[in-house]
């Protein structure tokens, strides 16, 4: 049997087209809940559903990157290195779901609600097969096998917006949908399972170069680590929004928050699968010492993350009211004035995530770690400060600066050990674009369906821009079009 492995671009564009499917019906799912549910409400369902997606995401990045790390470099040995992990991912998060549903009655009361009890624990239930489904993935990431990983990926965004608001309409509300997501999770897992039982690798393997335990706790833990602190930077500002507010408006600020921070995602939902697709071609490089690989890796994965992600975020930033109205409605416009900040601050977080990745990929997960404990350390005190002063915006100055200095330290980092960044030159173009269009985005207000008229006209002056002061090139033109060009990118397993 013969499996296609995909190339590093072309890999990218199958994860981020299953990832802009994904955003697209996470999307569309809160704005549907958002309106059905009301501000309160919504407010409790985002601070469950944050609380229990930064257990999912640890179990489902962590795992993945490191399944992917040992199949990267150990191929042959792919099936062993899979059902090994599975064994020992199920034993653990059967032990973190115990923990997280016995705890439950004191992460409500640390958010000053103890009413979030029964919620926390119903969530509990969506830890184990949401953490063997990151050892697919993993599986079929190390592989490269990103077509197939994105397909994967598609049907389980279907799967959860088909469950969760059968779940809601029937009458369940907020119960409901956590119902919904902990029943779209279990049948993706089985569904992945069937798809990836299917596929043998026709090589011969041996248990001696399958990783001890030793060595896969030694790698993963430093990435579940990362992974923790990475998603709880992602949710941290509406915790403290939800606990330092007063108790009566606590609720209704946090679905607004809930809002704000669902938008701000965009750019690091869309863009995230830089990174997944970058870790394996890193780990890879590193471990067969290609430093000329190593180096074009960390440049272009930088160069071309912030690219798209400043585009994204002076549009969104330049529109916040109209956008706000527009997704959600006009009953969550005191959501604007913080978008307008967090979504920079989102922006931070994923160049944050592009260059731990790059480090963690060469084999220092740990150096990973404490880049990112400082942006949680700094997180934490800033929201304190500034959460009780200016409420939610508050909450969005603090994730700009605690990201920024973050990104600063790992910058650094980057530049000393691997002699490779990306250029100011290129910066300096990039941020020049994006504030052009900022300005001029500004000017001009626009509403409905003429929103999306301009984000059209904002990303084609942008672009512009981007190709007139060369920052835009027929390099990058023909590296775009050979992505799609299958006998180009496409090796065949032998």
């Amino acid at each position: 049997m013969h499996e296609d492995k995909i190339s590093l671009s072309k890999g990218a564009v199958y994860l981020i087209m299953s990832t802009l499917f994904a955003s697209l019906m996470g999307y569309a799912l809160y704005f549907i809940l958002a309106r059905f549910l009301g501000p309160e409400s919504f407010g409790v369902y985002g601070i469950v559903i944050g609380m229990i997606t930064i257990i999912d995401k640890v179990m489902l990045t962590g795992v993945q990157q490191s399944v992917s790390k040992f199949i990267s470099e150990k191929e042959e040995s792919a099936e062993l290195i899979k059902k090994r992990f599975l064994k020992i991912i199920f034993l653990g998060s059967l032990a973190v779901a115990g923990i997280y549903f016995l705890i439950s009655k004191y992460l409500a009361l640390m958010l000053n609600d103890v009413s979030l009890m029964p919620y926390i624990q119903v969530s509990a239930f969506i830890i184990i097969p949401y953490s063997l489904y990151g050892v697919l993935q993993g599986y079929l990431n190390g592989l490269r096998f990103f077509k197939r990983q994105a397909l994967i990926r598609i049907v389980y965004a279907a799967i959860r917006f088909v469950m969760i608001l059968l779940f809601v309409f029937l009458g369940f509300s907020v119960m409901g949908a956590i119902w919904g997501f902990a029943s779209a999770v279990l049948l993706s897992f089985l569904l992945n399972f069937m798809l990836v039982k299917t596929n043998k690798i026709e090589r011969r393997m041996e248990e001696k170069v399958v990783p001890s335990l030793k060595k896969i706790a030694g790698f993963i833990m430093p990435i579940i680590s990362i992974t923790i602190i990475i998603n709880v930077l992602v949710s941290i500002s509406l915790f403290f929004v939800k606990a330092l507010s007063p108790s009566a408006q606590s609720n209704m600020l946090a679905g607004y928050f809930t809002a704000a921070n669902s938008v701000a995602q965009i750019p690091y939902m869309l863009l995230a699968a830089f990174s997944i697709v970058l870790f394996p071609a890193i780990s890879k490089a590193t471990f067969r010492e290609e430093k000329e690989k190593v180096v074009n890796y960390i440049q272009q994965g930088i160069r071309y993350s912030l690219m798209f992600s400043v585009l994204i975020a002076v549009m969104i930033s330049s529109t916040s009211s109209e956008l706000i109205s527009l997704l959600y409605g006009r009953a969550y416009l005191p959501a604007a004035g913080a978008l307008s900040f967090l979504i920079f601050g989102f922006l931070l977080l994923l160049m944050l995530l592009v260059m731990t990745t790059i480090i963690s990929g060469s084999g220092k997960p740990g150096h990973s770690t404490v880049i990112v404990f400082v942006a949680f350390v700094l997180a934490a005190a800033m929201n304190f400060i500034l959460v009780p002063m200016f409420s939610l915006e508050g909450a969005a100055i603090a994730m700009i600066v605690s990201n920024l200095i973050a990104v600063i330290i790992a910058s650094v980092y980057i530049k000393v050990r691997f002699n490779a960044f990306l250029g100011m030159v290129h910066v300096i173009r990039i941020v020049f674009a994006g504030g052009i269009v900022y300005f001029v985005s500004s000017l001009f207000p626009a509403v409905n369906v003429f929103l999306i008229f301009k984000y059209v006209l904002a990303g084609v002056a942008y672009f512009l821009i981007l190709f007139g002061t060369k920052e835009l090139n027929k390099r990058d033109w023909k590296r775009f079009f050979e992505m799609f060009k299958r006998k180009d990118t496409e090796v065949k397993k032998e």
